[in-house]
């Protein structure tokens, strides 16, 4: 059974300290449970409830949904993307959540809540940007945890755009994990 996306990593997330990835049979508990999860989502009743997290912010206060859409609209073109993408995947990789806002000395805004999905997901599409730009793992191992955490949560907590977008996540990291997990070794 594949560990990491049997609970509500939001809520309670995993740490991935010494993980146990080499073990013969992950890369088909992996798929597996992908396999599984997809089709979870493809029968579940989707909210039809948009986010609602609104918030009102001081000035200077990193708002993480538009620096996010900055980031994927530049990113290959601006190496200063890449910089600002690496303060996200840092705030993820230590708390395995992304606020809404941060301070002006980069500390989450508790107030503006972690569990807005359309943050995450534009992340993943962030992440997936980093990793063909750059081929650095940090990128592809960040998002390896974020699509364990976006299929975590309760397949009817995602509208139809946003399920919709996690299907493409799921393709993408099929897409890139498949030429990897074929490999002998299984050290990915």
């Amino acid at each position: 059974m594949y560990q990491f996306n049997n609970r509500d990593l939001l809520e309670n997330p995993e740490k991935y300290h010494y993980a146990h990835c080499n073990a013969p049979d992950f890369p088909t508990q992996w798929r597996q449970s992908r396999k599984k999860w997809r089709e979870t989502l493809l029968i579940a009743e989707l909210s039809d409830k948009e986010n609602n997290f609104s918030l009102t912010t001081t000035v200077g206060e990193i708002d993480t949904f538009f620096e996010l859409n900055r980031i994927l609209a530049t990113l290959n073109s601006n190496p200063a993307s890449l910089h600002k993408l690496l303060f996200f995947l840092k705030k993820f990789e230590v708390s395995k959540r992304l606020y809404g806002y941060y301070s002006k000395d980069k500390k989450a805004i508790t107030r503006s809540h972690y569990r807005n999905l359309d943050i995450y997901l534009l992340f993943g599409r962030c992440l997936v940007l980093g990793y063909e730009a750059t081929n650095n793992l940090q990128f592809l191992s960040t998002f390896l945890k974020l699509m364990d955490t976006l299929t975590s949560i309760n397949p009817e907590a995602y509208t139809t755009n946003q399920a919709n977008e996690i299907f493409q996540l799921l393709d993408i990291e099929l897409k890139i994990m498949t030429p990897l997990l074929e490999n002998d070794d299984h050290s990915v």
